[in-house]
């Protein structure tokens, strides 16, 4: 067996044993749509637009998904319960490389009456059980107790600067200074949160266990409930080896916060590349059964790429991208 048959071999049983774990624990395996007439208004996402020609001469537009969080949240709304997909998604405006390819696999699942830290604990059970499973001796690893720290401690122990004080007036701020940027205008706390992360914490995090930051400050949009009265969400996000793999909310059902959030947002995609249509029902589905819960959106390829030591996602894709773009030409 080549080599690209042997990675779609063991790729194939970790799917099979990703199945196998959530329907153990009692969830429903569903399939939604990846071709929608609209979608939910994510500013730092960019997406893929086509058309539905009906035949009689009208097109409708269409666009693929960036995840099938749309969907989902309508079956938790129609009492589903516990509910996973694996799923192909779609992401445009980025680069090809080590971490990113604008088709690749997602495993999204929403956990009733759960928050994000019990989402936490089932997600350490996730990997338990195929470190357990799994086909040879993992590279890295993946077994709990994760390495677990909130943002605050990450930019006190990375940074020594309490992330309350930096964000009050984070232009002013001698970490941002430090920078030396040359904007023409003032940064907001979005823009000085994401850069002092990516430059100085993100690319340090410990390797040599799973690492999850939770609370995240809500000066970065997210349909997550508040922590209490303060300014953080109730969100982590899974670092294996250094890689981000999954994102996780306790979800926002408050139909008037999430229609200001909405408002918001959608405010904000006015500015995206590629323009779509918004999701005007989906705040409807918050109006009267939507269920209290936690949703996990997880990265199969760079999952799977982590745990087989493979250093590019293109290594775990049979035909990436980048390939695929190639092929034509002369």
């Amino acid at each position: 067996m080549n080599k690209k048959a042997e990675i779609a071999r063991k790729k194939s049983r970790f799917l099979q044993i990703l199945r196998d774990f959530f329907l153990n624990n009692g969830y429903l395996e569903v399939e939604t749509p990846i071709l929608a007439p609209f979608l939910l208004p994510e500013p730092a996402i960019e997406v893929f637009k086509t058309e539905y020609l009906d035949g009689y001469g009208k097109a409708l537009p269409c666009y693929l998904i960036p995840s099938p969080e749309l969907w989902m949240k309508r079956l938790l709304a129609s009492d589903f319960g516990n509910i996973f997909q694996i799923t192909r998604c779609f992401r445009n405006g980025e680069s090809l490389g080590a971490l990113h390819n604008p088709e690749f696999t997602m495993c999204e699942w929403y956990s009733v009456h759960y928050d994000y830290m019990d989402s936490l604990a089932f997600t350490e059970e996730l990997c338990l059980y195929i470190a357990k499973n799994i086909d040879g001796e993992l590279p890295v690893d993946i077994t709990p107790p994760f390495i677990k720290m909130s943002m605050k401690e990450a930019f006190h122990h990375y940074l020594h600067t309490d992330l309350d004080e930096l964000l009050l007036n984070p232009a002013e701020h001698a970490l941002w200074k430090r920078l030396d940027r040359k904007e023409t205008k003032s940064p907001d706390k979005e823009e000085v949160f994401n850069t002092l992360f990516l430059t100085y914490i993100e690319p340090f995090l410990p390797v040599e266990k799973p690492v999850v930051l939770y609370d995240y400050p809500s000066c970065i949009p997210a349909l997550a409930k508040k922590k209490d009265s303060l300014p953080y969400y109730e969100r982590w996000e899974l670092y294996i080896t250094g890689n981000e793999i999954a994102n996780c909310y306790t979800e926002e059902t408050d139909p008037v916060i999430l229609k200001k959030l909405f408002s918001n947002e959608s405010e904000r995609k006015k500015k995206a590349l590629v323009l779509h249509e918004i999701d005007r029902e989906f705040l409807n589905i918050f109006e009267s059964s939507f269920p209290p819960s936690s949703g996990v959106a997880l990265g199969i390829d760079r999952f799977f790429m982590t745990i087989t030591n493979i250093k590019s996602i293109e290594g775990v894709i049979l035909f990436p991208f980048s390939a695929i773009i190639q092929y034509n030409k002369t």
